[in-house]
């Protein structure tokens, strides 16, 4: 080809670029997977691609004031960074904020070339002499030297050696045994002196891989006389189950650390739900490690390895030492779930009064469900192991799931990816006795009023918290210990104030950390309304009765406890109020409450309904004059449809009991909501009868009673209109599949906009009929010879999971209360009636949070907080790697 043409067709690719052609933008990272962190002194940067390495460094060297560093010294903190598409480890410069190109001649920036689909990296912070990675396609774990890393090419480094196993690692943790630590020492004018800079004498070293194809963890040592690999040891683990395993239960009434302002609140304890998934195959399958220093990175006696087993519901605890696990008979932890990952914190205080530190805790995340888990982890403690209760109330994503809330921490229908804890500022002293403290002096000064400006913008991070990253692209955060936590709640601290500052603090360990506290505690948005058919009555908040209504009323209600009235005024009466709400700031949320009269049952509309006159699935007919419908294309348990006469004996439950509401419940309606097929709509006789069904639902409804719920089909009752039609009309009218749905039945359908229809509804295992969940009963706060009083029961409203409102009967879920008084004589309900009970609740906490994904689709997988650098940072698989700090919180950069 000749110049000129050379040059013509570049001058087109120009002008198609001009004219919206696809530009091909070479990205600096490429899918991002795990990160660690080094240092290096570094010299003669140009353009940010182009530098020379004088020395590696301990990474003690990189945490030093600009005014301690000397001209000719440029310590520069890296992050080494997986790169799982290309199979590389690139190089990014925290300090000067470039991604290191180790190969100028590749268009675009390249890393380091290492095996396949790399899952893990690690560097030892004493001695970064070497880089060791474990990568999954090749089934390696990896030892370069470090400086290959950073595009040094010189041939006096030694050689990469591999160590291969049967099947791909999935994680990588090192350990090690610093005898003698780093020293970076300074002249008398505190500046750094670098020709004197040590890295520390390590005894040990290991590194550990599992392996979750083989089911075991391999332990590598790295012998440092040599620097060459020793032969892999397989560690076992154990193969606990459901039907092995002991769970520890929480006590709900151990000291918590809380602030809670103004000080009149009360934060109501709760018990958790003892629970468990059986695992779907049998053995281990270790996915994650994580090195337990036991709180005392100087001791070196109480270090552990964790291992997050994604098919048995415990974590692995692995006693470490100078022959690293091996040999370890350490109990697992019963957390009743399979999990993906597993964190550690330092010591803390047990209350907020204390300083002295001497409670410590795992944070887990569950494989099945992606939720966090909060695990107590102090040695002495008798509930050691104990999954904790972090939520009171009921989640949306929880409810619908039919997942115990309590103890899980949740956002939503969003999934958490990858957790860290994170110590900004935090440090202890260790007292004459061996004890731990905080010392007074990081703690936040409530008599320095600039410190409790500062501290009272909760986005001011120093303390212990856990960084949860969630897959649609953010982060939020769970408050362990809150160095500024004395400073929040109104003027000076003094938890009094309600009208500056945070006035509402509301701080409690395992629970989000909030971004600002509203200007009014949780309250009612404008007037309630209760609609009766055309009337739009809003309610008198002195009488509960709809003006301009003939309607029902809102009768005056005893709030349960932790709620409080935020609707009506009974003036010199003994009860609260006509509508209560949920004052437990972290389950309450923004939302809007409809409860209709006989309404629909949300997500109970199918498509795919078909009458029978037997079960498709065998089951015999519970009396003669009944039939069936099957409705595959809904899982009818599981969004709450039941029949009459539910029960479960000896958990007493006020949708069904006697003993609390004078009445059972008569059973759901079966609504059939689609035109006449094909094959009859041309019948006159079917016509006649049901040509009108879409339009004529709410006046004329075609339905039937269910007189038994499955989760694929229901038995459905005689025709309660038989002079209009029968079940054998609809049988012969709709030979096909039709549309349909379910409502409630003589009952108020309660549903939350964002807390959807709460119930505690379930498929039994037995026959596969709608039964309610034994292992989330009903609790009473107050019993009687370990039992609920038939007379006047104390409910735990966290408990009563139930989305049906009886007339006439206070109605209670964990979020609202209130009760709907008896239609007039005037106004007997029919099958035409509508009546909805309508009202708002705001001024719910809002989370604080950060955005990860930079506008682009988020696909987390990492991150890694320094203690010594006190910056949390992000790995992205979409997005790149992003760098936070936390006084306030903040991104520092974004590398993509």
């Amino acid at each position: 080809m000749n110049r000129g043409l050379v040059i013509a067709l570049c001058a087109l690719g120009a002008l198609a670029c001009n004219r919206g052609g696809n530009q091909v933008v070479i990205p600096d990272l490429d899918r991002p997977g795990k990160l660690d962190l080094f240092c290096a002194d570094i010299e003669d940067i140009i353009q940010d691609v182009s530098f020379d390495v004088r020395r590696l460094l301990p990474l003690e060297a990189c945490d030093f004031e600009t005014e301690q560093i000397p001209e000719d010294f440029d310590p520069n903190s890296f992050g080494a960074v997986t790169q799982v598409q290309r199979g590389e480890v690139a190089a990014i410069s925290f300090t000067e904020r470039f991604v290191v190109n180790t190969n100028q001649t590749v268009p675009g920036v390249t890393g380091f070339v290492v095996d396949e689909q790399p899952t893990g990296v690690k560097v030892s912070p004493a001695d970064p002499s070497f880089t060791y990675v474990s990568s999954f396609s090749a089934k390696t774990v990896q030892a370069y030297a470090t400086q290959l890393i950073l595009g040094v090419n010189d041939d006096s480094l030694p050689l990469p050696q591999r160590v291969s196993f049967d099947a791909g690692p999935t994680d990588l943790a090192l350990y090690e045994s610093v005898t003698t630590p780093p020293d970076v020492p300074t002249d008398e004018d505190n500046i750094v002196i670098p020709d004197q800079i040590t890295f520390g004498e390590i005894a040990y070293r290991f590194l550990f891989a599992p392996v979750p194809d083989l089911g075991v963890v391999y332990q590598v040592e790295w012998d440092l006389e040599s620097n060459t690999w020793v032969s892999p040891t397989a560690i076992p683990l154990a193969t606990e189950d459901c039907d092995t395993i002991s769970p520890v239960e929480a006590d709900p009434e151990a000291p918590n650390y809380e602030r809670v302002c103004p000080s009149v609140r009360e934060v109501k304890i709760v018990n958790t739900t003892l629970t468990c998934t059986p695992p779907p195959v049998d053995g281990p399958r270790p996915v994650a490690v994580h090195v337990d220093d036991g709180g005392t990175p100087d001791d070196a006696s109480d270090d552990y390895l964790l291992v997050a087993d994604s098919n048995l519901p415990i974590i692995h605890r692995l006693a470490l030492g100078p022959n690293g696990a091996a040999g370890s008979t350490d109990e697992p932890i019963a957390v009743g779930t399979p999990t993906s990952s597993v964190v550690s914190t330092p010591f803390v205080p047990a209350t907020f009064d204390n300083t002295e530190a001497t409670q410590r805790y795992l944070y887990a995340v569950s494989s099945t469900d992606d939720s966090v888990l909060a695990v107590e982890y102090t040695e002495s403690a008798d509930t050691f192991g104990a999954v904790l209760p972090v939520l009171a109330g009921v989640g949306p994503r929880a409810n619908e799931e039919g997942v115990e809330s309590r103890n899980r921490v949740r956002s939503f229908f969003t999934n958490a990816r990858a957790i860290e804890v994170l110590t900004p500022n935090y440090e202890l002293e260790e007292q004459d006795d061996g004890g731990l403290i905080v010392p007074d002096s990081i703690l936040c000064d409530a008599t320095n009023t600039d410190e409790v400006l500062t501290a009272q913008n909760p986005a001011n991070m120093r303390g212990v918290f856990l960084a949860v990253s969630l897959s649609q692209g953010f982060l939020f955060f769970l408050d362990i210990y809150d160095l500024n936590g004395r400073c929040r709640g109104g003027d000076n601290g003094d938890c009094n104030s309600t009208t500056e500052g945070d006035a509402f603090a509301s701080i409690q360990r395992h629970r989000r950390r909030f971004a600002a506290s509203p200007s009014e505690l949780i309250e009612i948005q404008g007037t309630p309304a209760l609609v009766f058919n055309a009337s739009q009555g809003t309610l008198d908040p002195e009488t509960g009765e709809g003006r301009n209504s003939d309607g029902p009323a809102l009768e005056f209600v005893s709030c349960p406890d932790s709620m409080g009235s935020v609707f009506g005024d009974n003036p010199g009466g003994e009860l609260d109020g006509l509508i209560c709400s949920s004052t437990q700031v972290w389950s309450t949320l923004t939302q809007r409450w409809d409860g209709t009269y006989e309404g629909l049952i949300p997500n109970t509309q199918g498509g795919l309904g078909k009458f029978e006159p037997e079960s498709v699935e065998g089951r015999p007919s519970s009396a003669d004059g009944v039939s069936w419908f099957s409705a595959g294309d809904v899982p009818l348990c599981q969004v709450g449809v039941l029949g009459p006469g539910v029960s479960l004996p000896g958990y007493p439950d006020p949708l069904i009991s006697p003993q609390f509401f004078n009445s059972d419940y008569e059973g759901d309606r079966l609504f059939i909501t689609g035109e006449l097929p094909v094959a009859t709509e041309n019948d006159m006789f079917c016509d006649q009868l049901f040509g009108d069904v879409p339009d004529e639902i709410d006046d004329l409804p075609v339905w039937f009673p269910i007189v038994q719920a499955f989760d694929n089909e229901v038995e459905i009752g005689p025709s309660p209109n038989p002079g209009r039609y029968s079940f054998e009309d609809v049988l012969t009218c709709y030979p096909q599949f039709t549309d349909y749905e379910v409502h409630t039945r003589g009952v108020y359908t309660v549903v939350g906009t964002s807390t959807g229809f709460v119930h505690r509804v379930t498929a039994s295992e037995e026959d596969g009929a709608c039964v309610l969940d034994d292992t989330r009963p009903v609790d009473c706060l107050v019993q009687e010879n370990g039992e609920c009083p038939e007379e006047d029961p104390v409910l735990d409203v966290d408990t009563v999971l139930t989305g049906r409102a009886f007339p006439q009967v206070q109605y209670v879920n964990p979020l609202v209360s209130f009760e709907i008084g008896p239609f007039s004589e005037d106004a007997q309900p029919t099958d035409s009636t509508q009546a909805v009970l309508t009202f708002s609740i705001f001024n719910a906490f809002t989370v604080l949070t950060i955005g990860t994904d930079g506008g682009l689709r988020s696909l987390p997988s990492s991150m890694t907080y320094s203690p010594l650098l006190e910056d949390l940072f992000f790995v992205d698989l979409q997005s790149g790697v992003r760098q936070l700090t936390f006084s306030p919180l903040s991104t520092v950069e974004t590398f993509q």
